[in-house]
């Protein structure tokens, strides 16, 4: 396996999920530009779209808000005590709703 596939098959950066950037750097909104970044540091990327396409940035910089509040909620939710429940059917409704 690649470098480049390890990287994409980790977690990505929200700048890119294809709306803004593909994974590869390539610009979803310039014809043919790709920006050189690094999988750990983003900012060619953040300083493109803040230079290039200032109303886009305005719209992502409320999308990473949006899922950082997302995965904060997420975090902080408790986990279920699988051992305290009286029935499978109990157990199966809890994980149903936790692991949507």
């Amino acid at each position: 396996m690649s470098e480049k596939e390890s990287s994409i098959k980790k977690k990505l950066p929200v700048i890119l999920n294809g709306q803004f950037f593909k994974p590869d750097g390539k610009c979803v909104l310039c014809v043919n530009k790709t920006i050189k970044f690094d999988e750990n540091a983003t900012g060619n990327l953040h300083k493109h779209l803040k230079r290039v396409h200032p109303n886009s940035y305005a719209s992502y910089e409320a999308m990473k808000s949006k899922v950082a509040k997302k995965e904060e909620n997420k975090l902080s939710e408790p986990k279920p005590n699988f051992f305290c429940f009286q029935s499978s059917s109990q157990l199966n409704n809890t994980m149903r709703l936790y692991y949507r």
